[in-house]
Order: C-alpha cells, then sequence, then structure tokens
C-alpha cells in the first residue's frame, strides 16, 4: 500500500530526474536541487536535528560499541603496529555501513522524504504568494 506521501516522492524524484537532462549557465537542475536541499538542511538546524538522533539511535542499539569491537579485534589480530590508519577507516566505513539497523535506515529516509515534502509545499505556498501579486 503507497502511502500520499510515497506518491509525492515518487512524483518529486521523476521530475528531478526528467529535469536534470536541462542545464542553465552549466548547472544541472538536479545538483542545484541537492544544493537547495542541503543548504536548508543546514539552515533549518534540520540537520544537526537528524546528526544528534542518529548518534543516540547508534548508541542505543549498540551499534557503536559493535563497531567500536570489531575495530579492537582487528588490531588484536594483525598487532598495533602493522595497522595502518587508513586500513583501519577503511574497515570500519565498510563494516559502518554494512551493519546499520534497516529500521533505522528506513526512519532516517522518512524523516528526509517528510521533510522534502515540507519544503515542496512551502515552496508551492510561494508561488501561490507569486500568482496574488
Amino acid at each position: 500500500m503507497r502511502s500520499k506521501q510515497g506518491t509525492t516522492i515518487q512524483k518529486s524524484e521523476k521530475s528531478i530526474k526528467s529535469q536534470s537532462e536541462y542545464s542553465d549557465n552549466n548547472v544541472s537542475y538536479t545538483s542545484t536541487r541537492k544544493e537547495m536541499l542541503s543548504e536548508r538542511l543546514v539552515n533549518s538546524g534540520e540537520q544537526a536535528r537528524l546528526e544528534e538522533y542518529l548518534k543516540q539511535k547508534f548508541i542505543d542499539v549498540g551499534w557503536k560499541d559493535d563497531l567500536k569491537n570489531h575495530a579492537k579485534q582487528f588490531i588484536r589480530e594483525n598487532g598495533l603496529k602493522i595497522v595502518h590508519k587508513e586500513d583501519l577507516y577503511k574497515l570500519l566505513s565498510v563494516k559502518g555501513k554494512e551493519t546499520v539497523p534497516m529500521k533505522l535506515r528506513e526512519d532516517i529516509v522518512r524523516r528526509l522524504e517528510r521533510f522534502i515534502i515540507e519544503l515542496e509545499q512551502e515552496e508551492e505556498g510561494e508561488y501561490d504568494d507569486e500568482d496574488d501579486v
């Protein structure tokens, strides 16, 4: 069963994909849209709220401790003098991405979708206000 929000997101994605072929002053619509979204996430404080939320969730589900233990085990197995921080970083990056709980991923995606929908509604309101002028 598709929700109204899911349909709106899909329509937005299709719109962005179809418009990404066009460019204005060598800046693609998609990159401009991503930059705008990133800017709005930062300016609204939503990015900081999401980061704090994620940090706490990673602690709550034990993800952070699991990753830390994985690093310790890797160092014990390979020896501290042999392990380079670049190797450890690569290992933990891969392991970290692989082990993020699916429910947490889905939760963050839902939160971002809601934020995008709210942005689109604000933009529609701005366009409606312009029509009144």
